[in-house]
């Protein structure tokens, strides 16, 4: 989980690049939405509960 987050947020100099300037969802969207299309929302909807 931890390895995820700082690679969505940036975090991470390899990956930085690839979510620079996307939002959250497009950065859900990139990161597993090809797999599963309900992710970034899901996600989303989890995050917004805490």
């Amino acid at each position: 989980m931890e390895v995820v987050g700082a690679d969505l947020c940036g975090f991470n100099p390899r990956t930085a690049n690839y979510y620079k300037n996307k939002t959250t969802h497009e950065r859900l969207l990139s990161y597993n939405g090809i797999v599963n299309s309900n992710y970034p929302t899901e996600v989303i909807e989890i995050m917004n509960g805490f």
